[in-house]
């Protein structure tokens, strides 16, 4: 059997680390395919949510919900098991996590959040990190 561990070590670095936050999107086939032709009803699909050590490509900690739960609803148990593993100095993420619940948390942890703004924020409102990473991620991404 492979072990798939994500939690083991590949660098053997314990600084702080930057992480970067995203999720992908798994279609489950052949789940409920009949239901969904007779009764209607839309595709169901998994989504595996990762936080990643930009330096290394290390897997720092991975969850896995149904499309019922947005990435900013994951974050959470997401950013607190990767710390968990290493002391994350800044957090990399794209408009999926822009929500003041994220900048707040992020903000308690004591991590720098670098979001980038969703096409309809405000950047005259809100956390001043999304100003901050407003100007910042215009280069950045």
């Amino acid at each position: 059997m492979l072990d798939l561990s994500p939690y083991k070590s590949l660098s053997g670095y314990d600084g702080p680390v930057a992480i970067a936050v995203d999720s992908s999107g798994v279609s489950v086939h052949k789940c409920g395919g009949w239901v969904e032709r007779i009764y209607g009803g839309r595709k169901r699909y998994v989504e595996i949510h990762f936080a990643v050590d930009v330096k290394t490509k290390e897997i720092l900690a991975m969850d896995v919900t149904t499309d019922g739960i947005h990435d900013s609803e994951a974050l959470p148990s997401l950013i607190t098991n990767a710390s968990r593993h290493r002391l994350i100095s800044e957090a990399y993420m794209d408009g999926a996590y822009d929500s003041i619940k994220s900048y707040r948390l992020l903000r308690r942890m004591g991590i720098k959040p670098i979001i980038k703004p969703r096409k309809n924020a405000r950047t005259d409102r809100g956390p001043p990190e999304r100003r901050n990473s407003a100007m910042n991620a215009q280069d950045a991404w």
